[in-house]
């Protein structure tokens, strides 16, 4: 008798019941609804240089205070209400099946005044979009920086 299906039946359905919880969203009940009145908005644009084809930068989940609160991807922004006070925004890479992750989550403190806008970039670079073509420099795979709304507005 063979055992080798068996074992792999019983791998796969760990895998799924274990699964199950990872991949749902991870909504607190005890998080009150923002009050549109006094919230802040939060711009957050994707800039990838390099290879678009690269399969190291196709999940960029975005959290806010530990709730996940969407994705962004190449070209893309999201925008996002977000309480006055200190927020934490954080971009974690794609997880692998066991859950580990490829890369540590970056994570950007956001102190926010009534009523406000900030405006961040996240910049992914791969292959040779990873070096600066006047000086030469190796940038990082992934960066999440303040931008004005000037330089927001100038990025097409």
């Amino acid at each position: 008798m063979n055992i080798r299906p068996r074992l792999l039946a019983a791998l796969s359905l760990a895998l799924v019941a274990g699964g199950c919880g990872m991949f749902s969203g991870s909504k607190n009940a005890d998080t009150p609804p923002i009050d549109p009145s006094t919230a802040s908005l939060v711009v957050l644009y994707h800039v990838h240089l390099g290879d678009t084809d690269d399969e190291g930068f196709t999940d960029h989940n975005v959290y806010l205070n530990g709730t996940r609160v969407g994705r962004v991807n190449a070209g893309e922004e999201l925008r996002l209400r977000v309480e006055p006070g200190v927020s934490e925004l954080s971009i974690r890479p794609e997880m692998r099946w066991l859950g580990s992750t490829r890369q540590d989550p970056l994570k950007y403190s956001l102190q926010m005044a009534k009523g406000s806008t900030r405006y961040l970039r996240y910049r992914t670079a791969s292959g040779e979009g990873r070096i600066t073509p006047t000086a030469g420099a190796v940038l990082a795979d992934r960066e999440l920086t303040p931008v004005t709304e000037l330089e927001y507005g100038a990025r097409n």
